[in-house]
């Protein structure tokens, strides 16, 4: 069943990601939405006392887990109301921390997709505040949905790649997963340097010929920055998608964990996604 697992806290961004699926997977043709939310409490929140001096009990915690869980329901609701009964909605409510969590539902349900959202202005929420550790360590390629993108049919994706270094089996491969989406590909390199100007000829005809089955035009750019490059280029082009492919061949490989903070938080209205 192709699935999409799709993670959620209390924060305005989950409540974003959740308008922006609702036409998402309606028009990717999933067949079930997951929705993940943890209840988990960090052991030394559960032993020391709050700012008000009021410690927890483990009745106040089964009540707080009851709490989301009836939440959760809710959301999954009106969520299947909203997609139609033609799309299967489920939601979990997880006692593990968010990461262990993540791993897990990804390997008992084998999602092709792990979905989440993002405040880039205030990096909030329990999700956000982990939002580069669930990127990284999720066997499941992720869609980050930054909390003011509006849904709009994916008909152009930027691909961000370092031309001098692209394999073919890692371009491809990668490439021909997303051919059911139809995409127009803008590929895209950013020159940090002179060095690479002197071969793009060289490279040039190189992917051409092995992205002949694909519609796509190449770009360079020149900038210092990598990750500004990136988004003024899709500032001026309007790609409905950043894709970040796997490898030493994506722009996230070349980046710091830092830098990869800084592109999502300037990142503010395209959703990336990131291929594993």
């Amino acid at each position: 069943m192709k699935t999409v697992l799709i993670l959620l806290d209390q924060s305005d961004a989950a409540e974003a990601l959740l308008n922006y699926a609702s036409r998402f997977v309606k028009d990717l043709s999933f067949e079930r939405v997951l929705l993940l939310q943890t209840c988990y409490r960090p052991i030394y929140s559960q032993i020391f006392c709050s700012v008000d001096f009021v410690q927890l009990s483990a009745e106040q915690l089964a009540e707080e887990k009851t709490h989301i869980q009836d939440e959760l329901k809710v959301r999954a609701e009106k969520l299947q109301h909203e997609i139609g009964a033609g799309i299967k909605v489920e939601y979990i409510v997880s006692s593990l921390p968010l990461l262990r969590s993540l791993h897990q539902a990804n390997s008992e349900f084998d999602p092709r997709l792990v979905m989440m959202g993002f405040n880039p202005d205030l990096q909030s929420g329990f999700i956000g505040s982990q939002i580069i550790e669930l990127v990284k360590s999720s066997s499941v390629s992720v869609l980050v949905v930054p909390q003011q993108t509006s849904y709009l049919p994916i008909r152009q994706a930027l691909v961000p790649i370092d031309f001098s270094s692209v394999s073919e089996h890692i371009l491809v491969d990668n490439l021909k997963r997303l051919e059911a989406l139809d995409l127009e590909l803008k590929v895209l390199n950013v020159d940090q340097t002179d060095e690479q100007s002197k071969d793009r000829s060289e490279h040039e005809q190189r992917l051409k010929q092995l992205l002949r089955e694909f519609d796509h035009k190449l770009y360079y750019v020149d900038h210092e920055s990598v990750v500004k490059g990136i988004l003024e280029f899709a500032s001026v082009h309007q790609p409905e998608l950043i894709i970040g492919l796997p490898g030493k061949h994506s722009f996230f490989y070349r980046l710091r964990h830092s830098s990869i903070t800084k592109a999502l938080t300037l990142n503010a209205y395209r959703p990336v996604l990131v291929l594993k």
